[in-house]
């Protein structure tokens, strides 16, 4: 207390405060001095003690200890609205809520252990006019065995293979293999190795199909992909046979829709284990403009629910100064580009860290940051594992 009592002395703002506070406050604003202005709104809740300066129980801290204040505020990395929930329950200067947001949002610590970016509105694919347009795919694993997983985005309609490995090679002999049973789709939407690799650019450059992938990092890209993967694991996973799962769900309807994948894509129901009424295997006529309408009401749906708990992020610049997400963890890094394919996948950017690495990442795995890139290298070399995580928010 004694060095406030020093500090407060030989501020001069807070000395006028002093004389202001005796002579008595003006009817009008304009009537004081320019430096005193900031404290107009809160000058008869001002009080003066044994040379202390207090809002009510809140001391009002000289110019020459705001800086200390603000690292003891933020000694702990609590986070933004802790921090100013502390400060302002015993402290006071004028804005000290945006002198606390500058401090936090500079924090190399906080911004290496924070949070991940909250979730962007849906944006969602659009509808195929048809079956087998357009194709997502996926490689995953289950029950120590490796499968490729391809959906129809029109239909529905699941294939799926177990792959004795996951070369480019063996991927694209599958594919091949789908491909003569249901014909070449115009679009494939994908997540990223063994798809990104130069064998299967010429592969879709030969049967003549276009190919878009998703960031690294971020299935949700992909989504109807890893929904289609879900479910195939679920199957793999209880069923008996996982062959008569599939053609149980091939021949099941569609959630929202009138008919199963297999009507929407062959137009027919497949024969199964079950019985049916004979006529039910005709072929059927499945109406286009009626799909579209039911698919879009089921994608709107969707999209609405999703976009419940999600808020936009701001596009970032190239040359930005931002952190990149790797394993949790926050690391300084730069915009260097867009994405390739950035008008099909307008939230991805190429990030390089300071060891001249690239990276291909979604927006929500790429953080603004108030924060030169020097000062990050510098920061965060002897920072600890474990610390809190934050929210920076800009103050109210």
């Amino acid at each position: 207390m004694a060095e406030l009592e020093e500090e407060t002395a030989n501020d001069e703002t807070l000395q006028q405060l002093k004389q202001q506070m005796v002579q008595g406050w003006p009817d009008r604003k304009h009537e004081i001095p320019q430096n005193l202005a900031t404290y107009w709104n809160i000058r008869h809740e001002l009080s003066e003690a044994e040379g202390l300066i207090s809002k009510y129980h809140h001391l009002v801290i000289p110019t020459a200890m705001r800086s200390n204040m603000l690292n003891l505020i933020h000694e702990s990395h609590l986070g933004l609205e802790k921090c100013k929930a502390r400060a302002r329950a015993i402290l006071f200067w004028p804005v000290m809520s945006k002198d606390i947001y500058e401090k936090v949002s500079k924090c190399a610590t906080c911004a290496t252990y924070r949070r991940r970016n909250q979730k962007e509105p849906m944006i969602a694919h659009q509808i195929p006019e048809r079956p087998w347009q357009k194709l997502g795919t996926d490689l995953r694993e289950c029950k120590g065995k490796n499968y490729l997983v391809v959906v129809d985005y029109y239909s529905k309609f699941i294939e799926t293979a177990l792959l004795p490995n996951k070369t480019a090679g063996t991927v694209i002999r599958h594919f091949k293999s789908i491909f003569s049973r249901h014909g070449i789709p115009e679009e494939l939407v994908s997540d990223n190795m063994p798809f990104n690799s130069k064998e299967f650019d010429e592969f879709a450059r030969e049967w003549g199909f276009k190919q878009t992938t998703s960031s690294p990092t971020y299935a949700q890209s992909n989504g109807m992909s890893e929904k289609a993967v879900q479910t195939v694991k679920r199957i793999l996973k209880k069923a008996d046979d996982p062959y008569v799962g599939l053609m149980e769900h091939r021949n099941t309807t569609v959630t929202g829709m009138t008919y199963s994948p297999s009507q929407l894509l062959m137009s027919r129901t497949t024969r199964t284990k079950i019985p049916i009424y004979p006529k039910s295997y005709y072929y059927q006529q499945c109406q286009s403009m009626h799909m579209q309408q039911q698919l879009e009401q089921r994608q709107n749906q969707q999209k609405q629910n999703y976009d419940k708990s999600t808020k936009p992020l701001p596009p970032l610049e190239i040359g930005e100064s931002i952190h990149l997400c790797q394993d949790s963890i926050w690391v300084p890094a730069t915009v260097s580009g867009l994405a390739q394919d950035h008008i099909s996948a307008p939230r991805s950017y190429i990030a390089a860290t300071s060891d001249g690495q690239q990276y291909r990442r979604n927006r929500r795995d790429l953080l603004k940051t108030n924060i030169p890139p020097s000062t990050i290298i510098e920061q965060t070399e002897d920072v600890g594992e474990e610390q809190p995580t934050i929210i920076p928010q800009p103050p109210d």
